[in-house]
Parts: structure tokens; sequence; C-alpha cells
């Protein structure tokens, strides 16, 4: 196993669900992340008919690397903490912020 990937509290009203996601250390930097997210959201505009999906930054595993924000510097910041957070989800390309989210192991 590489890994896991999936969607958490739908909120059919207004058409939305949080994606989640963590990747082995062993199969991190492999594209791993990028490529089950991709599904994943596929599957949650094409089969649920979701509007939105929402990637959290899960900021008790957040190291602080800012590989986020070199990716996409629009849409992620390091706080005080050297936690990442979103400052703008409509700064990217969603590709461009789901390479962001998946760059680091520590990044869901």
């Amino acid at each position: 196993m590489l890994g896991g990937c999936g969607l958490t509290n739908p909120n059919r009203r207004h058409q939305f669900a949080n994606l989640y996601y963590w990747v082995r250390n062993s199969a991190a930097r492999q594209g791993v992340a990028p490529a089950a997210v991709r599904l994943a959201a596929r599957f949650a505009f094409a089969e649920l008919r979701l509007q939105r999906v929402e990637i959290v930054v899960d900021r008790a595993l957040c190291i602080g690397s800012g590989d986020c924000v070199d990716t996409a510097p629009d849409v992620f910041q390091l706080d005080e903490e050297d936690k990442a957070v979103v400052v703008d989800p409509d700064g990217a390309s969603v590709d461009d912020i789901i390479a962001a989210a998946g760059l680091s192991r520590s990044a869901p």
C-alpha cells in the first residue's frame, strides 16, 4: 500500500466534500498523492456531481517545508508558526493546487 485518499464530510446541500490523503514515507515524492487526488476529484465532480472539493491542511502534520508555497504562492503561505495556510483558494489552477498539496508527505 502506497497511501490512502478519500472524500469526507460530504455536504449535499452545498455540493462539496473534503478531500484527505496520506502517503507512506517510502512512496513520498513519487507522484502518488497528486495522482490519487486527481482521481478522487474527478470522481467527486463526475460521479457525485459535487461543485467543490476542499483540501484541508492538517496543521498538526505540516512541517512547514514551504513546497506548497513554492508551487502555488497565490494560494498557500506559511504563517508565523511556519505552518501552511490557504490565503486564496482560487489563486491558481486546480492542477497547480493539487500539485502543491501533493508535493510534501506532510502537506495533507
